[in-house]
């Protein structure tokens, strides 16, 4: 802990010295860098948002910084304006390094085959050089693929390198699975499936699991707070990275209690360039105990509920989890986005296969409406095809963002 305090005293000062913004926000509040004295401090300075950072993302830049020089990620922007967040080489190393750690416990060993379902980027020099250097000497070989392509066409590409892992959106990989299991491909069977970027479902485990006969693990991150924690190999419970950021899961203005619900707040302990300290990221996370039943002793988060703007909130003041319907769960159903129009309108847009019978369709729509309750009108509209955001990224639900929100999808 005396070193996390430590850290957080040089981002602080670092933050007051070097960065526009954290230099007028502390001032505004009274705040000095000695004030805080370690991670139980942070509590004094008052949260940041996505709001902040769109209204000026250049006074984020720590003074002296060449955006040039820097890597860019920009923020999808489905809800509000796109933003780049900006990394120096050392800062992307870093996460790098801890990706690579990751799979390290996931199960990667030398000889691994590793498939990666994305955005394809270009590389930085050194990745380059690393990944030519272990190609040859077969100790590891990375294949991309663009999670853009037709879900038969990465299912193809993936069956041509045959992975020892598939990495990569949920919604996507799943996609990608709902056809292999349709035309009964058993030929990938990879030691994990590796997930992030977008909330995965009970639907999407179900079908990911079934297809590639093998572990689904989840990995929370964020371009903002890096990797933030990642699903236990020995159960659904998530290990916080508590050596890279300092959570705090607040409702009501206050921290949880073990078992209850609250906004993620984080302060990237690796982010100088553009530091992100009591940053609002806008998921809604559930407190685990402050130490895993597997033996880990880091804080612990039981679920990630979703991004506070994939609630629906409704007339008569109920607040409802997606999860609250069994869209995701229902046997004929391939894909699905259920979109809050108004508040008094939910429309679900559901690929469906043709199994179904007017009978399943007119049960479903009486148990959401059950649900809903008579406020709300709810109605089912059949497609062809959900296509992904230019991200790549699927959202499976999609409420109505508060008043004023700007809010981004990362």
């Amino acid at each position: 802990m005396k070193s996390v305090d430590r850290r957080v005293r040089r981002l602080i000062r670092h933050a007051y010295e070097n960065v526009p913004y954290y230099r007028q926000h502390f001032d505004t509040h009274r705040i000095r860098p000695e004030d805080i004295r370690g991670a139980e401090d942070l509590s004094i300075i008052p949260v940041s948002s996505k709001q902040d950072l769109q209204r000026d993302a250049s006074a984020f830049l720590a003074r002296g910084s060449e955006p040039t020089s820097l890597i860019r990620h920009t923020t999808s922007g489905s809800t509000g304006q796109p933003v780049a967040i900006l990394n120096s080489v050392a800062e992307q190393h870093e996460v790098n390094i801890g990706r690579w750690r990751l799979a390290y416990y996931y199960g990667t060993r030398p000889g691994a085959r590793a498939a990666w379902v994305a955005i394809t980027r270009p590389s930085l020099q050194l990745e380059r050089r690393l990944l030519r250097l272990l190609t040859a000497s077969r100790l590891y070989r990375q294949k991309r693929v663009s999670c853009l392509l037709p879900p038969t066409e990465i299912l193809r590409q993936l069956r041509e390198f045959r992975p020892s892992s598939i990495n990569g959106f949920p919604g996507v990989i799943a996609q990608v699975a709902q056809v292999a299991l349709e035309i009964g491909c058993t030929d990938l069977q990879p030691e994990y499936v590796g997930v992030g970027g977008e909330v995965v479902t009970p639907a999407m485990r179900k079908s990911i699991g079934e297809a590639f006969g093998a572990p689904v693990y989840d990995v929370y991150a964020s371009h903002e707070l890096g990797v933030t924690a990642y699903q236990c190999r020995y159960g659904p419970t998530y290990h916080v990275r508590d050596d890279a950021v300092v959570t705090e899961i607040l409702a009501d203005g206050g921290p949880v209690a073990v078992g209850q619900s609250g906004g993620l707040i984080g302060t990237n302990l690796n982010a100088f360039t553009m530091p992100f300290i009591r940053y609002v990221i806008g998921d809604v996370v559930t407190r685990g105990p402050d130490c895993c039943t597997c033996g880990a002793t880091s804080p612990t988060i039981t679920a990630i509920e979703g991004r506070a703007l994939d609630y629906f909130r409704l007339p008569d003041g109920r607040t409802l989890h997606p999860f609250s319907f069994n869209l995701g769960l229902t046997p004929w159903i391939r894909n699905f986005s259920m979109v809050q129009e108004r508040s008094d309108l939910i429309t679900a847009y559901v690929v469906a296969s043709s199994e179904r019978t007017g009978d399943q369709v007119s049960e479903l729509e009486h148990s959401v409406r059950r649900v809903l309750g008579p406020r709300v009108s709810f109605r089912m509209q059949f497609v062809d095809t959900i296509s992904p955001a230019p991200s790549g990224k699927f959202r499976p639900y999609r409420g109505l963002a508060p008043q004023g929100s700007g809010g981004t999808d990362t």
